[in-house]
């Protein structure tokens, strides 16, 4: 079956081009009438092809029609205009007339590609051309007037107010992303998301990320990275911000400095590895109820000296047992023990799970007429996790050597300051 697509531009070539039209040389008149109705017909059933009255078939995105034209092979310039029955959500193909289906391509900036959904909508009419060169020269429908959203879009010159929008790659004054520039710009409360990452390393000059793990910003210097971290979230006056050269954040401190400049540090204050002043972080005794002797001195013999106080341990630093005590940490111990009469005594300090003395204390000497009292003092480092003891070694043995109760409140015979460094 013939179709206006069979006419030859050159006249010659339509002597039969056309099965129902006979413009033959010496034909009959009788044809004349006929002929002339059909070329009428040829032309009314191209303006049905390309006057919208056509209603794809098929599917969402494999759509069918039956042209006017009846036409049996697709070829270069074929035209149609199609009604939409529903709204394509992908790439798209069109079958007509039975030949086959081929693919439905837009035109882009790279070139031909495939629809990717919402190009063609219900009810819209759409323009499609044939051409054998698209689709990698597998041929394709061209649509030439695909839907377009332009409600993201603002081409407006004068003042225009964003509600919700998304600008994806926005051109200002005929710039792009890298070189927009904002001259007297409003921007009223925006909202920015950065683009993100666990550990993000941007190069890219002035390229800005934020860095999830560690909430803090990250931007490119055209070769590595500079680092911006925010402030330590504190509520205490006066706090000093500690340096976390790892992570290259600020962590909140133990240090704060006063209005008046006066500098406290929880921790205490070190040279080196040595601690400099500031109360111990631990205090422990011998202590006894009011009224009651420190007890009899063991003659020449170390003896662990009682301890079964803690008298102050913020931090959980030290444990007792059995007069024994173990730190957590490494420190320096500093203990006092008090004697009464008995001709002397010295202390040490001694590491019972290794069986050595960290450190002597002094000899304290004293009368036993008229009775006098003495003090053996001493200092050691500790190593965490350690049992240690403090022990006496008394010249001469006594009833009540180990110090005289005053009856005034909770006796205190021995004591253990620990610092940890």
């Amino acid at each position: 079956m013939s179709s206006i697509w069979d006419w030859s531009k050159v006249a010659a070539g339509n002597a039969t081009a056309d099965s129902a039209v006979n413009w033959q040389e010496g034909q009959p008149p009788s044809t004349v009438n006929g002929s002339a109705r059909q070329m009428m017909a040829r032309n009314a059933e191209l303006l049905g092809d390309i006057g919208g009255a056509l209603t794809a078939g098929g599917s969402a995105n494999v759509l069918t029609v039956t042209a006017n034209s009846a036409f049996t092979a697709y070829a270069d310039g074929l035209i149609l205009a199609l009604r939409g029955a529903t709204d394509n959500t992908a790439a798209a193909t069109l079958n007509v007339n039975s030949i086959g289906a081929k693919s439905i391509r837009k035109v882009t900036a790279s070139g031909d590609s495939a629809l990717s959904g919402a190009e063609i909508q219900a009810d819209g009419i759409y323009l499609l051309t044939y051409s054998s060169a698209l689709n990698a020269s597998a041929g394709g429908w061209q649509l030439l007037n695909p839907t377009m959203d332009f409600s993201s879009f603002v081409t407006k010159t004068g003042a225009e107010t964003l509600t919700n929008k998304t600008l994806t790659s926005p051109m200002i004054n005929g710039g792009t992303n890298a070189g927009a520039t904002f001259t007297t710009a409003t921007v009223t409360t925006p909202t920015l998301t950065l683009k993100q990452g666990t550990a993000p390393t941007p190069t890219a000059e002035g390229d800005i990320q934020w860095d999830t793990d560690d909430d803090r910003l990250i931007i490119g210097d055209g070769a590595a990275q500079a680092v911006f971290s925010k402030n330590p979230a504190t509520t205490v006056d006066n706090t000093v911000p500690r340096f976390d050269g790892t992570k290259g954040a600020t962590q909140t401190s133990g240090v704060s400095i006063s209005d008046t400049n006066a500098v406290t540090a929880a921790g205490g204050f070190y040279v080196g590895s040595a601690r400099v002043g500031g109360a111990p972080d631990a205090v422990i005794e011998d202590q006894k109820t009011s009224g009651t002797n420190g007890g009899s001195t063991v003659a020449t013999t170390w003896t662990t000296h009682v301890l079964n106080t803690e008298v102050y341990d913020p931090d959980s630093l030290v444990s007792i047992s059995s007069n024994q005590f173990t730190t957590t940490v490494a420190g320096w111990v500093e203990w006092e023990v008090l004697a009464q009469a008995g001709n002397g005594l010295v202390t040490r300090l001694q590491n019972i799970t290794d069986g050595t003395t960290a450190g002597m204390g002094m000899s304290a000497r004293s009368n036993n007429s008229p009775d006098t009292g003495m003090v053996s003092v001493g200092g050691a480092p500790v190593v965490a996790g350690k049992a240690y003891a403090v022990q006496y070694y008394a010249f001469a043995g006594g009833g009540s050597s180990l110090g005289l109760a005053s009856s005034q409140g909770t006796e205190v015979y021995a004591r253990a300051k620990f610092w940890r460094i």
